[in-house]
């Protein structure tokens, strides 16, 4: 460490931050983003962690229910977002990951649109409209579970399902991923 800060600084006349440069394991530290996973086969390349919390923190903020924009605003936004975020991650040689998020963000627009419809009256209508059977969509309209248990209930994925959001416009990671990995 104190040979490479040398020769940056005296040769190459940068200088180094202190409290960010360390030496490590691959697997340890993170460098822009990411970290490294040794595997039987070579190395992987995956997003750190603290990306993952900073990722989740912003989709939480655009999709927070209580913030008063329209479902196709937030699609916008949420879109711009990630189209950005894995332009960067494209790198990245975990697609699982991709494909959690994907669920997980769908999820959140889920819970926005559940709490927009308010009542369990429009609730049941809403999820009617959408091809739930009426027995399903009056138990769940009327349920006394919270908003985020109800994104789980299988009526309001049948209604909210993927092709749902794909119609409003709602970016898939996983299918975006292959797409910007062509490039690299």
């Amino acid at each position: 460490m104190e040979s490479i800060t040398r020769f940056l600084e005296k040769r190459l006349k940068l200088k180094v931050n202190r409290k960010k440069s360390a030496v490590g394991h691959p697997t340890v530290r993170k460098f822009l983003g990411f970290t490294f996973m040794i595997l039987g086969y070579g190395v992987d390349i995956t997003i750190s962690r603290q990306s993952l919390k900073r990722f989740k923190d912003r989709i939480r903020k655009i999709t927070n229910p209580s913030w008063p924009i329209p479902t196709e605003e937030r699609v916008k936004l949420l879109n711009r977002y990630l189209r950005g975020w894995l332009g960067y991650y494209a790198l990245t040689d975990s697609p699982s990951v991709l494909g959690a998020l994907s669920g997980w963000i769908r999820r959140r627009m889920r819970l926005c649109i559940w709490q927009q419809w308010k009542r369990p009256r429009t609730k049941v209508r809403k999820l009617i409209s959408l091809g739930v059977d009426k027995d399903l969509a009056y138990m769940a309209g009327n349920s006394s579970k919270k908003d985020w248990q109800m994104t789980k209930m299988l009526s309001i994925q049948k209604a909210l399902n993927n092709s749902f959001w794909e119609n409003l416009g709602l970016i898939d990671l996983l299918k975006l991923y292959p797409k910007l990995r062509q490039g690299w």
